[in-house]
């Protein structure tokens, strides 16, 4: 397999989740809790109108909640590779063990590196295995097979359509 140029984008997709990360980066107000204005609504919502502008560059019918997706897939899929790095580092004897990152986008979220709550994380974690079990996946399986605006990405879903079905969604 050909290595590819981490400079040189191939595909629009590449070159979109590259400039989204950049643009992501420059607005620390989005990812760093020490920011004076983290917690100030209005330069958090200016800063998501940034991602939007650039998500439109690529997909005209993205709103703010597919900007916002699009973020926290990226940072998720970031995350489980940091996880395996990290866990391998603890148990490597020698550098050539620790886990090597297959994300191509894996280096360019290394900012993000300690914004995480590691406590809060481990508690939801905690939580999730005392009470979620298979009966409970199997019904949420069932559920978002009617409504797939909760999970489809194409058309995008808007916000609005995903309440929708939430509301329709039977409680217990």
């Amino acid at each position: 397999m050909q290595e590819q140029d981490p400079l040189n984008p191939v595909t629009d997709q590449e070159r979109f989740i590259r400039e989204l990360i950049q643009t992501f980066k420059e607005r620390p107000v989005l990812w760093d809790k020490n920011h004076p204005h983290y917690r100030n609504r209005a330069e958090r919502y200016e800063a998501y109108e940034a991602l939007l502008i650039k998500c439109r560059e690529y997909y005209p019918e993205a709103d703010e909640d597919f900007a916002k997706m699009k973020i926290d897939s990226l940072r998720s899929s970031f995350r489980k590779e940091w996880n395996k790095v990290s866990s391998s580092k603890e148990v490597a004897k020698v550098p050539e063990d620790v886990y090597k990152p297959s994300l191509w986008y894996y280096s360019l979220l290394l900012f993000t590196v300690g914004e995480e709550c590691p406590e809060q994380k481990n508690l939801s974690a905690d939580l999730m295995r005392l009470f979620w079990t298979r009966e409970y996946t199997t019904i949420l399986i069932g559920l978002l097979k009617k409504h797939p605006c909760l999970y489809a990405n194409n058309p995008i879903p808007t916000l609005a359509k995903r309440n929708e079905a939430l509301k329709k969604s039977p409680t217990k």
